[in-house]
């Protein structure tokens, strides 16, 4: 099968604009809401004496992850500091450059124009946009899956003999993947098992060569991952997640397309429209099922260990094969060589995706995350308004106490918080203590991506039980009495 690979085409003039609009989009106002819960944690956990302790400690005892990002941030926030723009940067410009590999890979399996329309899904899309602006493990799991996708399709579409520069890409992000997310981890493990079905000879066997490489550099984080797995598998026995339902793969469908039935039919209406206007070409089908497949199968595999073993299942471990969703619908897209076809249809999606984004993202992103900075903001402009009129006490309910004081234990209007937790009956005991012991006229009691139990705000009532305020967020809250 013939693909065009031409250098200055047209595709690759709109995909200049698609990745310059994406990389906007991603940047624009992405420090202005809170850090998330797990944005804190991660930051909490960089918080000891060396690198050792901080591995040891902050990611094999506390956490589910592999060390690269973690080890990251380390590195990054002892040079730069833990301001928000500084934190989330590097992963904002991940999730850019994720979408120059989508183009470069959707170019080699299917086509420039195939490649253009499915960048510009993931340059616009709310949920590759969101979790690009998060210091996690999302955006540079994402972006090296892509380059393993690259890697592999260079090695096995492009190249007819070996080529050390491809294999290089597909070992460089096979190891990003790795030591990024083990939901990455596992979607170059599959990348690599597609591409043993293609290549004969020695090919075969330098293939299978960087996969051996991978391994080796892989092993100084294996007693991380052991120790990991060793308390009963990938995401703990008590972990927080519940077990998925039954349309959890459909729901995370939904998601991808803006969590918009209205997105989703349009895209489906879209896809239909592709195949009317596009050229027969038999020779895609066989590239169309390992792309869907390789989509498939993570959610598969993330939807029945969450039933027979841990609970994982989340729309977040499933971006890095969400992409293999987009190739296979921009597969679709195969025009003529007129020019009208080829620039009308990629203009038109874009303009639709763009409007929708800008309409709706704002509202997407908050239903997605407990916002630390403002119930930060409003305890303190509560301190502002009644430390003079009688005083006020403050309780907060936070799984770490540093989640909250990150945005309120700076300089002389930090609020010194009488309790920090209070999610079971000992907790409740010492609110109790607390609200009996209380000289101040007003007491304040937040929360933010806790249990709020309604045995709390049962206690407080008992001394203070006027409600004068209460400002609600998502999964978090302030009530003055």
């Amino acid at each position: 099968m013939k693909v065009d690979r031409s250098i200055g085409s047209l595709e690759d003039r709109l995909v200049l604009l698609v990745i310059l609009l994406g990389t906007a989009f991603r940047l624009f106002d992405f420090t202005s809401w809170s850090l998330s819960n797990d944005e804190l944690s991660a930051m909490t956990r960089l918080d000891f004496s060396g690198l050792r302790e901080m591995i040891q400690k902050g990611v094999k005892d506390n956490d589910m992850h592999p060390p690269g990002v973690q080890t990251f941030l380390w590195f990054w926030t002892h040079l730069v500091g833990t301001d928000a723009f500084w934190f989330r940067l590097p992963f904002v410009l991940m999730g850019a450059a994720a979408l120059v590999f989508m183009y470069l890979s959707g170019s080699i399996v299917f086509g420039k124009p195939a490649a253009l329309l499915s960048t510009t899904w993931l340059a616009f899309l709310h949920f590759p946009v969101l979790y690009s602006q998060l210091a996690r493990p999302y955006s540079p799991g994402l972006l090296f899956s892509l380059i393993t996708f690259y890697g592999m399709a260079r090695l096995v579409w492009r190249d007819s003999d070996w080529n050390w520069k491809s294999a290089t890409w597909f070992v460089v992000g096979g190891l990003g993947c790795m030591y990024s997310h083990y939901f990455s981890f596992l979607f170059a493990g599959l990348i690599g098992i597609a591409g043993l079905f293609y290549l004969r000879g020695r090919k075969l066997l330098n293939y299978v060569g960087c996969g051996l490489i991978m391994f080796v550099f892989f092993m100084p984080a294996l007693p991380v991952f052991i120790s990991q797995v060793s308390i009963g598998g990938l995401g703990g026995p008590e972990g927080w997640l519940g077990k998925p339902q039954s349309d959890a793969v459909l729901r995370y469908v939904l998601y991808g397309f803006n969590n918009q039935e209205r997105m989703l039919l349009a895209t489906i209406v879209f896809a239909v429209l592709l195949v009317f206007v596009s050229r027969r070409n038999t020779l895609f089908i066989d590239r169309q099922l390992v792309v869907l497949v390789l989509f498939v199968v993570p959610v598969l595999i993330a939807y029945f260990y969450s039933i027979y073993v841990n609970p994982v299942f989340q729309n977040s471990v499933l971006l890095f094969s969400f992409p293999m969703l987009l190739l296979s619908l921009g597969s679709l897209f195969r025009p003529s060589s007129g020019k009208l076809k080829r620039t009308a249809i990629p203009l038109s999606l874009i303009v639709m995706l763009s409007m929708s984004a800008y309409a709706s993202y704002g509202e997407f992103r908050q239903k997605q995350f407990a916002p630390f900075s403002d119930v930060a903001q409003k305890c303190l402009e509560y301190k502002a308004k009644f430390v003079y009129a009688g005083g006020i006490a403050m309780t907060v309910n936070v799984i770490h106490p540093n989640y909250i004081r990150y945005y309120t234990g700076r300089g002389s209007d930090s609020i010194p918080f009488y309790q920090y937790i209070c999610n079971n009956p000992d907790q409740w005991v010492d609110l109790s203590r607390i609200v009996d012991t209380c000289q101040s006229k007003y007491f304040l009691h937040a929360w933010c991506n806790n249990y709020h139990a309604p045995e709390t705000e049962m206690i407080i009532r008992g001394r203070y039980p006027f409600a004068l305020h209460r400002d609600t967020f998502f999964n978090a809250g302030v009530v003055v009495f």
